[in-house]
């Protein structure tokens, strides 16, 4: 996982230690798709079209062939909302660093299904099994994470104490 040193190396300073996203990086490094079609780019593929969708320049390909690849492996899921570039900490906690959110180079899909949840060490349920799918029994299909995964994105139901299972964020 890259450090926030890293991550503004590679994706610039959206505006580490301000309050807000520093505009001038926002309008050099975001993309803007969706919308119902008022956007730079056409919709995310499986995005519902009338949704606004913001990422990083540099990750806006391997995103949107992400989402054309879980699309794909699973045309029967219905994606409801999906948002990338939020500049925000994570948690939403100002104690903690930025989120990759902040860098537009994280995704969260359908976040009411696949609520984020803390287990103590060692106690999270595998991905898709029984208990698993007791808690998020809606959630994503093993099919669209790994479409994601082959695509270079880390998942964060494969986190460990903290799932975060609708949250996906660009390797390295």
């Amino acid at each position: 996982m890259l450090t926030q040193e890293q991550l503004i190396a590679k994706y610039g300073d959206p505006g580490v230690g301000r309050e807000g996203p520093d505009s001038k990086w926002v309008k050099r490094n975001i993309i803007y798709s969706g919308g119902g079609g008022k956007a730079e780019r056409p919709a995310m593929p499986g995005v519902p079209s009338r949704l606004w969708f913001a990422c990083h320049r540099l990750v806006e390909p391997r995103m949107r062939a992400a989402f054309t690849a879980a699309k794909a492996a699973c045309p029967s899921y219905r994606i409801g909302a999906a948002g990338s570039f939020v500049f925000r900490h994570m948690r939403h906690d100002v104690r903690a660093p930025l989120s990759w959110h902040s860098w537009g180079v994280a995704v969260d899909i359908d976040a009411a299904k696949n609520n984020a949840r803390t287990f103590e060490a060692g106690k999270q349920p595998p991905p898709w099994s029984r208990r698993w799918n007791e808690l998020w029994p809606n959630g994503l299909p093993q099919a669209f994470v790994e479409a994601f995964e082959v695509e270079g994105f880390d998942w964060g139901g494969r986190w460990r104490g903290f799932l975060d299972n609708m949250h996906f964020q660009a390797h390295q």
